[in-house]
């Protein structure tokens, strides 16, 4: 039958493939040589900006911050009354979320299920820029500092870095996939930003220091 109708063949095929990295079936990474670990992780990546809409698969994120540093630049809008989710990356098995609440901003990082919160900040009205530097400390450990329009606010260790299997890829203006923080999810489901959210940018940093033996 598939001789009979290769074009029929090809044209499902296609729709799979798009349906499977839509809903994170794929990427499918397993291999002798490479055991659970990406062959995209290994590769050098340049930084990436991201808008508020669009759809960012793990593939396009976890390179940026897969056991490295990174930086995350958040360029947005608030005014008094908004909240709801900046961006959360990953989902119930590991992430981390920005989301603003009854007028201050709240980063949450699960841990593999450890949460770990930043004390929060209190935000005014206006341009919000935050910007989130992750140092990759080696042996799978890290820490963050956390900035509000150019003044730090918070920083403290986050735990495990994140390795290179599929989470739930990026959302910005909510958390509509597996939710990072539970507790959130159930007050306020997927929690879409009142405000507007101009970009997201990440800029991925050196290796951890004994990435390559990991």
């Amino acid at each position: 039958m598939a001789n009979q109708y290769p074009g029929k063949v090809k044209e499902l095929a296609a729709a799979f493939d798009a349906a499977a990295f839509k809903y994170q079936v794929y990427p499918l990474l397993e291999s002798p040589q490479h055991p659970g670990v990406p062959p995209y992780i290994k590769e050098k990546v340049k930084p990436k900006t991201f808008h508020a809409g669009e759809l960012v698969l793990e593939p396009d994120i976890l390179p940026l911050v897969s056991d490295r540093d990174y930086t995350i630049q958040v360029k947005a809008q608030y005014k008094t009354g908004d909240r709801g989710v900046i961006l959360a990356h990953g989902g119930q098995e590991a992430g981390y979320i920005f989301y603003i609440d009854n007028g201050k901003l709240f980063y949450e990082h699960n841990s593999y299920g450890q949460s770990i919160k930043f004390p929060t900040v209190q935000l005014k009205p206006g341009q919000l820029n935050i910007d989130f530097n992750y140092d990759a400390l080696g042996k799978r450990q890290g820490s963050g500092t956390l900035f509000v329009n150019g003044q730090q606010v918070a920083m403290g260790k986050l735990g495990l870095t994140f390795g290179g299997f599929p989470y739930e890829g990026l959302d910005i203006g909510k958390d509509a996939r597996s939710p990072v923080s539970w507790d959130l999810y159930k007050k306020h489901g997927i929690f879409k930003y009142g405000g507007a959210i101009e970009q997201v940018k990440y800029i991925p940093g050196s290796p951890a220091p004994n990435a390559k033996e990991e």
